[in-house]
């Protein structure tokens, strides 16, 4: 998608967090301009990954400046170098009450080389998933909710696509039509919020994925 479009559509729609699978550091940066000079301010995070690096490698994290400050977390310390790739943030000291931990994920594609790879770092980040409960974790997962119920039996992590009525939706590959495609861009999270309400971006022949818009609703504590 044009980069201007795309500032556009994160505007249009006031998005508190903005996932961006397979975008370098660089226009992540420029993308992040492009919405200061629309009056909107967001915090960027990236994995620093090197620009000589492929571009699959490298995912970029936008959080509105309205969700208060917020701060970088490594995963992989954590839940180890499976959820090296991922970029996450959480709210600092001053942030909004209600304000989650964003991750955007991206496990590696599920090719015949990488396999295990794939297993590995899917499942974690399922597993982040389940174990933050506040977090929202939106990307491309490379997997579907069938892959989700072989890879992490009982999972508690929840397509909230699903719950604003898009999660049927194939997202990849843009080159057949969306009925027939496979939903593997996803919007998730472990009981803290549902989704009331979805959107499909079609990126005009600009990217191999359909983007997809989630609004989110907070769960009541039970």
């Amino acid at each position: 998608m044009d980069l201007d479009h795309l500032a556009d559509a994160i505007v249009r729609v006031g998005a508190d967090a903005v996932s961006l699978i397979e975008t370098s550091s660089e226009a992540g940066a420029e993308i992040q301009e492009k919405l200061a000079a629309r009056g909107a301010d967001y915090q960027l995070f990236d994995g620093g990954v090197s620009r000589y690096s492929a571009a699959w490698r490298s995912s970029v994290l936008l959080v509105s400046a309205a969700r208060g400050e917020y701060e970088a977390v490594d995963l992989s310390e954590t839940y180890g170098e499976d959820m090296s790739r991922a970029v996450a943030a959480a709210p600092r000291g001053g942030a909004r009450p209600d304000a989650p931990m964003f991750v955007a994920g991206h496990p590696t594609a599920p090719v015949p080389a990488y396999m295990d790879l794939w297993r590995a770092e899917a499942r974690a980040l399922y597993r982040v998933c389940e174990a933050v409960p506040d977090a929202v974790v939106a990307g491309d997962f490379n997997s579907t909710a069938d892959h989700q119920a072989a890879l992490s039996p009982g999972s508690t992590c929840r397509d909230l696509g699903a719950d604003a009525g898009i999660g049927a939706v194939g997202t990849w590959p843009t080159t057949v039509p969306a009925l027939l495609a496979s939903p593997i861009d996803r919007v998730m999270s472990s009981g803290a919020y549902r989704g009331v309400a979805g959107e499909i971006i079609d990126p005009d022949n600009a990217s191999d994925h359909r983007g997809i818009i989630v609004r989110l609703k907070p769960e009541p504590s039970s």
